[in-house]
Formats: structure tokens, C-alpha cells, sequence
């Protein structure tokens, strides 16, 4: 196993025109596996949601091991388990296979023992018989193979199929991860082992998913360049836009080209909340534009930039909470909160002053905005680590059969039927298609998050979005689209660099006692504002912002800028 660094993510290289034109659902047919593959069967951990049932799993899985089966005479056992227990299941899966090994080895030491002891004793007796004898018995811990005939049984048909092993108690083959942290997680306690050579095979049994995967996507799962993980390919993100009503702003003198930030629009939303009673000020509150936490979500850690951004920039990390945008913010949105300046969401009828809409490059064009609306790009789509790893499988350091895990791998990847499958379950029973070959869910006790289940692209599209959002996701993903990555894409709060471990604690248990507290008051600016000394002058954040201490995390970000952006 190579050095483990930080989280390097060898950043967005955005897929160029020639490996777009790879992700489609043309592929091979399906032939069966060779006749001397034995069979066999990997499980895949993942999480779904609340209401799948054990019957959803069961015609999913049926349905996936058609293809799995015919393929590679890989049978798969999906254990799915909701957000809440995953991560508890995966560990209980670990202690008990470390405790599985650990025994296993005592086992074969004093078998090798036995053996040694053996051997000495035999060796002792020809030799006082004085006969020349040479030690032909086997090592009772060596392993003999011997061809056996593959059993068979009975199907529902009465006829004769092959027989596939059962799930071992708490096998473990692949398994899923879902953000930065927990695949660092995983990595750090050794859940993960390498598979560089192996997604790079170019075999016909193992297509080379650099091919089917974005660059972004792919080198998401590096960790200083080897490989522990695919991520899933899907739509990275998508455009804010603020639709702001012509006639009002007209009236009012508002100029949209002066938007930078929300709080930009907050004096003009005062004069629709005092003077327009047929309009909602605004139908939702967005986030900051351009605004960036270290480890994402609420933090102190951070930075705001602007649209022209560029991840070759290095940064410097500011404390937020003392940011007087910020604090704006925060006092703005609770305004708009409790004063009643946004949707109840109880009338389809409501018009809005300015609404706040999630789009699409081609989205103006597309829905006619610019015939009713002044359209602000709000923020452009970036490149975060909730959106890059989203989904994403690895192999486990206890699967018996990594060959074959990552055969499905493949599968989810290159397969369109495998994926939809794993996705939406069974045709008529769990969905059904439009007319537009988009789905609809039945509800009939299977869900997945489409993101968490391979190549979305080569998945059907859900209901409700534009049919030809594959399309759209492949233009949109390109780098004249996508304008800006987070500074801090590839990093995370679960750092395997000891030097850093002690900051980065003292950090984390600060900063979420002021998240906490900065979350549940009503008067968020005012709580912010009464803390500015306190924030100030806290060790931990001041430790963690320094650009002078080796272990802060502005070291830490400066290693990983540098490891992605060399200078001479």
C-alpha cells in the first residue's frame, strides 16, 4: 500500500469531447462466462432508502443476477441498509472479520507448528533407525487444489442450473461509500484495498473504466495515485438562477446586474414585502454564492470568492463567522424566514418578486425566462466534494473474490440493463416508463438514490427531469460549463496525516459547539456579532487558520494545493 496523504484528488480534469461520446449504452452483449470459471458469489453493501423491502431486494437481485450470472457466473448478494445503520453495519462487518483473521492466523501458526514438530519427530526417527528417508507429507496448512465437478439443482422450472455458494456470514466483497469523509474513513481503518491495475485492465472481461468514467469522476477515488475506489458518473451540479420579475424591478429601480450576493436584493425585497401584496417576496432562501467550508456545510473555515475563481489559485482560509457578508447573511435570512418574505408553499398560484430556481446551461433558452424575467446567474455549477462523491464502491481488504467484485464493478459502469436494475428494481412491479422513456415509480417497496448505483448515464432518466438529461449532464459537465472547483475538492476533516490530527480535532470540536449554537438561535447575525471576540480569540481557530504552523489547516490545504499544482 503506497503512502497515505491527505485527500488527494488529483482535481477537475473535465472530460473532453472524445471521452463523452464513451458513456453511452451501447454495449457488448452479454455472453456466457467460460465453462472452467467456477461459480461464485460476492456480496455488494450499500444503502437504501427507508421504505425498500426485502421483496424490492430480492427482484432486484434476481433480476441483476441474470445478467451477473450469464456474464461472469457471478452470483450478487445486495445488503442494503438505510443511511442510519450503514455506516455501524460496515464497522460490525470489520471487527468481526478482523477478529475472523485474527483467529484464522493462530489457527494456521499452530498448525504450521504441528506440522514443523511433525517433521522433526519423523526426521528424528530415521535418523536412530539410521534409514535414509526424505519428508514427502504435505504441509497440512498448503492448499490442494483438486477439479470438482460444479453441483447443480433444480430451478422453479425443473430444470437443471448451475449452483451457486452461499453468502458467507458478513462476507464483505464491495462496498459503497458516499462523500469524502466517509471514503477517507473507510480508507484510514484499512476497509479498502488497491485496485490501480485492475480498473486500468483493458481486458475484454474488465473494460478499462477510465473509458466509461469522467476524469473527475476517476481520479476522485485516488489516494496518492492509487486507486481505492470508482465514483459514479452523474450531473456534478447544476446552475442557481434568480428569475427576478421585470415589471417590479422595473418599478422599484432595481438593477440586476448589480447582484453579486442575495443580500444584494434585500432592500428591494423590502419594497415588494411594504408595498406588493400580490407577491411573495421570494420563494426560497439560497446559500451564499462562491462561498467555501472547509470540510463543507456551516463551518468557520473558509473562503468566499467570486465566479472568475480558479482552483490553480491558491487561497488563504478566513474565519466566516467573522465576515461581515456573512453575518449579513445570516441576518437576512432570518428576516426572511420570520417576516414572511418567503413561500408557504401552500399555493401553486404564488408569484414571486425573485425566484430561485435550479437549472440547466441551456435553461434560459429552453423555458423562454427572458420573456417575463431578468435572469441572474447566481453561481455557476462547482465542483464540491458533495457533489463528486456522491457515490462511489470500493473492494474490501476481506473479499475472497476481488476478481470477481470487480467484474460487477464493470457492470455498474458498462451494463445500461445491470444498472436499472440496481436502480429502479423490476419493470411493472417497481416502475414503469413514460412516454418519454423517463421513469415512474410505483412505490412498491423498492428505492434507490440514483446517484448511489453506478453510471447514471447509462441508467433510464427519473421523472420529472428533461428526457435528454444525459445529453445535457455530458455538455454541462465540460469545462466551458463548469466554471469553478471548490478549493477545498478532495479535502476533508478525516485527514490520515498524524501531524495534522491533533489541529484537526481540537478544530472540529470548536467549530461544531459554534455551529450548534449558531443554528439554533433565532438571532443568528446577533449571536455572531456578540461572539466576535470569543471567535477572535479561541486558540483552536486561531491555530487552524495560521498560515505560519505547520500542523494548521491552512498548511494542510497549502500541501494539498501544491501536490495538485507544482510550481517551479
Amino acid at each position: 500500500m503506497k503512502k497515505r496523504g491527505i485527500c488527494a484528488l488529483l482535481s477537475a480534469l473535465l472530460l473532453s469531447a472524445g471521452m463523452l461520446s464513451a458513456c453511452n449504452s451501447d454495449t457488448e452483449k452479454y455472453v456466457s462466462a467460460a465453462s472452467n470459471v467456477k461459480t461464485r458469489t460476492v456480496t455488494l453493501l450499500a444503502i437504501t432508502d427507508e421504505s425498500t423491502t426485502e421483496e424490492g431486494i430480492a427482484r432486484a437481485e434476481a433480476l441483476m443476477n441474470t445478467i451477473s450470472k450469464s456474464s461472469y457466473k457471478t452470483q450478487v448478494k445486495l445488503v442494503l441498509k438505510t443511511a442510519d445503520e450503514y455506516e455501524d453495519y460496515i464497522n460490525t462487518v470489520y471487527d468481526y472479520q478482523n477478529k475472523k483473521k485474527e483467529e484464522e492466523d493462530a489457527a494456521a501458526k499452530k498448525a504450521r507448528q504441528e506440522a514443523k514438530d511433525k517433521k522433526a519427530e519423523a526426521a528424528s526417527i530415521a535418523a536412530a533407525s539410521k534409514i535414509k528417508t526424505k519428508w514427502v507429507e504435505k504441509d497440512s496448512t498448503e492448499e490442494v487444489t483438486t477439479e470438482e465437478p460444479e453441483e447443480t439443482v433444480l430451478d422453479e422450472y425443473g430444470r437443471q442450473v448451475l449452483k451457486y455458494p452461499d453468502a458467507e456470514e458478513y462476507q464483505a466483497d464491495i462496498i459503497f461509500m458516499t462523500g469524502v469523509d466517509m471514503f477517507r474513513r473507510f480508507y484510514n481503518k484499512g476497509y479498502l484495498q488497491e485496485i490501480s491495475e485492475e480498473l486500468r485492465s483493458s481486458s475484454n472481461a474488465k473494460k478499462d473504466l477510465s473509458k466509461y468514467i469522467y476524469p473527475t469522476f476517476y481520479k476522485a477515488g485516488q489516494i496518492d495515485e492509487a486507486i481505492y475506489a470508482y465514483t459514479n458518473n452523474h450531473l456534478i451540479d447544476e446552475y442557481t438562477y434568480l428569475l427576478i420579475d421585470k415589471t417590479l424591478a422595473n418599478k422599484y429601480n432595481f438593477h440586476p446586474t448589480s447582484v453579486t450576493q442575495i443580500t444584494d436584493c434585500e432592500a428591494f425585497l423590502d419594497q415588494v414585502k411594504a408595498n406588493e401584496p400580490g407577491y411573495v417576496p421570494m420563494n426560497e432562501m439560497p446559500e451564499m454564492a462562491y462561498t467555501y467550508v472547509f470540510g463543507e456545510g456551516v463551518g468557520i473555515a473558509g473562503a468566499i470568492m467570486d465566479d472568475l475563481y480558479h482552483a490553480t489559485t491558491r487561497i488563504s482560509l478566513t474565519n466566516l463567522f467573522t465576515d461581515d457578508r456573512v453575518i449579513n447573511y445570516y441576518g437576512m435570512k432570518d428576516k426572511c424566514e420570520q417576516q414572511g418574505y418567503l413561500s408557504s408553499g401552500n399555493s401553486k398560484n404564488e408569484r414571486y418578486a425573485i425566484e430561485v430556481v435550479k437549472g440547466y446551461y441551456n435553461s434560459p433558452e429552453t423555458e423562454n425566462w427572458d420573456d417575463n424575467y431578468y435572469v441572474v446567474t447566481y453561481e455557476k455549477p462547482v465542483n464540491r466534494n458533495s457533489s463528486v462523491y456522491a457515490g462511489m464502491y470500493g473492494i474490501s481488504t476481506y473479499s475472497k473474490n476481488p476478481e470477481r467484485a470487480l467484474e460487477i464493478i464493470n457492470l455498474l459502469n458498462t451494463s445500461p440493463d445491470f444498472i436499472n436494475a440496481y436502480a429502479y428494481g423490476l419493470e411493472g412491479t417497481d416502475y414503469t416508463l413514460n412516454e418519454d422513456g423517463t421513469v415512474h415509480l410505483l412505490n412498491a417497496g423498492y428505492s434507490m438514490n440514483l446517484d448511489y448505483c453506478g453510471n447514471s448515464y447509462m441508467a433510464y432518466v427519473p421523472e420529472g427531469k428533461p428526457a435528454d438529461l444525459w445529453e445535457i449532464s455530458k455538455v454541462q459537465n465540460q469545462s466551458q460549463y463548469t466554471a469553478i472547483d471548490s478549493p477545498f475538492l478532495g479535502m476533508c476533516l478525516e485527514s490520515s496525516e498524524k501531524m495534522y490530527q491533533d489541529t484537526l480535532t481540537s478544530y472540529k470540536s470548536v467549530n461544531d459547539s459554534y455551529v450548534t449554537q449558531l443554528l439554533n438561535s433565532t438571532d443568528k447575525a446577533g449571536f455572531l456579532r456578540s461572539r466576535q471576540d470569543s471567535l477572535s480569540r479561541n486558540f483552536a481557530i486561531s491555530l487552524a487558520l495560521s498560515e505560519a504552523e505547520a500542523t494548521s489547516l491552512y498548511s494542510l490545504y497549502t500541501t494539498y494545493h501544491q501536490s495538485l499544482y507544482p510550481t517551479d
